[in-house]
């Protein structure tokens, strides 16, 4: 989908998350909302760590080769 278009559907769903965000966020100062954000970001960033970790446990333990077999 070429940008103009992503653009043009963002647009027209704005109208319906906008407000609903206001409100959630509007008990937040300017400042305590950046830092939120900054959280989120970090928290976004730690994730794919944490999903390669979580998928490394799940394989389970390896078998350890003793002498020769």
């Amino acid at each position: 989908m070429p940008a103009d278009k992503g653009d043009v559907l963002l647009a027209e769903l704005a109208p319906v998350p906008q407000p609903v965000n206001d409100v959630e966020f509007g008990c937040l100062s300017k400042t305590k909302f950046s830092q939120l954000f900054g959280m989120v970001e970090r928290l976004i960033a730690s994730s794919e760590s944490a999903v390669r970790l979580q998928a490394y446990l799940a394989e389970g333990p390896k078998p350890k080769v003793v002498g020769n077999v």
